[in-house]
């Protein structure tokens, strides 16, 4: 997958080991509005006032989020079994779980983590305790962060869920609790939440957004229907991608991602090196033509709940690999918006920067 650096703008974020989540906190305070509307002298212009980009992003909030959709913990002590935190995560449909540790604090066991560390070291999810395979030095945000800084971690750290913690406590003994998580899913709909009711009109299509990232159609996100699943995910593994297209004979015949793998294979009692890629594959997939606009291609993603969408030249009966322009990831159209708006940021810096 693609990795950028982007500017961190002072972002306000930790690794640490934080201290044991012992109550579910209640949110507080009313759901403010994003925007201020501007005074405007006589006469009023008719119709809704435009924002721009860089106006609203940093205006939303962890908090905002919080407000607006319930990201409450779900967790695990890390004493249980890797196959129980994945029923769990399949119960609450989530990609990730918080596992509590027994001294104190907390750590993230995510979709990702079963693929690369216990599927290809071929451990068993049903022996394999979580304290063994869990990432205690994680990434987190507070309610105050806002979504052009959460967005950046989560491209700069290549990770999908960040823990929202609440500390209290004095400076010498501070308490820092989880409580909610944000995933890239929940930063692309509230984006698009805002950008509506704002009328925000996003610039740019899909083919911009490839090309400003430097992304292009690969032979690495792309493997035979004829492969096993274990094939796909040490693929996946070595790619560092969390998706494959399948063709074929290089006719384009669906998606296969790590949730599939956890919801088709393992939750299913079934052999990754003995089922073939054809039997698991999800087909009818939502794709959408290179020249999309960007919010097009967010809306696409909030509405279907998709993490990552096969962009093609052009609509057709038939899909073939040559009419695939390659695979966008919502991780992707937040990395390229989010350098429109340091474009913006920088333009009103240095006026005449072209």
């Amino acid at each position: 997958m693609l990795r950028l650096s982007l500017p961190k703008n002072n972002i306000r974020s930790s690794r640490i080991n934080c201290s044991k989540n012992t109550s579910t906190s209640q949110k507080r305070g009313l759901f403010q509005e994003i925007i201020t509307p501007k005074i405007h002298q006589n006469p009023i212009p008719e119709g809704p006032i435009k924002k721009s980009l860089d106006s609203i992003v940093p205006q939303l909030t962890a908090h905002h989020m919080m407000e607006n959709r319930d990201l409450g913990v779900v967790s695990i002590p890390e004493t249980n079994t890797v196959f129980e935190a994945l029923k769990k995560m399949h119960d609450h449909d989530l990609g990730c779980i918080i596992v509590e540790r027994v001294s104190g604090g907390f750590g993230i066991f995510t979709e990702t983590d079963y693929v690369r560390k216990i599927a290809i070291r071929g451990l068993s999810s049903k022996t394999t305790e979580l304290i063994q395979v869990t990432n205690y030095n994680v990434v987190t945000v507070t309610p105050n962060t806002a979504l052009d800084q959460i967005s950046s971690l989560m491209m700069q750290d290549g990770i999908h869920h960040l823990p929202v913690v609440e500390i209290t406590g004095e400076p010498n003994n501070r308490i820092t609790r989880p409580i909610a998580v944000i995933s890239s899913r929940d930063v692309t709909e509230n984006f698009v939440k805002a950008a509506i009711e704002a009328n925000i009109e996003l610039e740019g299509t899909v083919q911009q957004a490839f090309d400003r990232l430097g992304r292009q159609s690969s032979g690495d996100i792309w493997l035979s229907e004829d492969y096993t699943v274990y094939d796909a995910i040490k693929k996946m593994t070595d790619t560092h991608i969390g998706a494959l297209l399948v063709n074929n004979r290089n006719s384009f015949t669906g998606i296969f991602t790590e949730r599939d793998y956890l919801n088709k294979i393992i939750l299913k009692g079934r052999s990754s090196r003995q089922t073939k890629l054809s039997e698991v594959v999800t087909r009818n997939v939502q794709y959408i033509p290179a020249e999309s606009s960007i919010m097009e291609c967010l809306q696409t993603a909030v509405k279907g709940k998709f993490r990552h969408i096969p962009v093609v030249t052009q609509l057709g009966a038939e899909i073939n690999e040559g009419d695939m322009v390659g695979m966008i990831t919502i991780n992707d159209i937040m990395a390229y918006l989010m350098l429109e708006v340091d474009l913006k940021r920088l333009k009103k810096t240095v006026p005449d920067l072209m």
